[in-house]
């Protein structure tokens, strides 16, 4: 029993430290091209929106809330690199 619950609180920290170490490469990623990224209009569709709450699920489950989305009506227009 101890050893079961040790071994998920292991599997949670691995996961959270996995999760930090993916957002360190992305902010790197981000610093290396922050001087060449043209920021241009762009506008985020619905399936891209779906796609990220998709991806959260699991780790929603974890924590036990639930992610929920809702859009306008019109364009969802954010800043961003178009060759990213």
């Amino acid at each position: 029993m101890a050893r079961e619950r040790f071994l998920g609180i292991m599997q949670v920290q691995a996961d959270r430290m996995a999760r930090l170490i993916d957002d360190l490469l992305s902010l790197s990623r981000i610093e290396l091209n922050a001087q060449s990224a043209a920021l241009t209009s762009r506008s985020i569709s619905s399936p891209s929106s779906g796609q990220v709450a998709d991806g959260l699920q699991t780790l929603a489950r974890i924590r036990d809330v639930a992610v929920v989305t809702s859009a306008p009506s019109g364009p969802l227009l954010v800043l961003g690199d178009a060759t990213s």
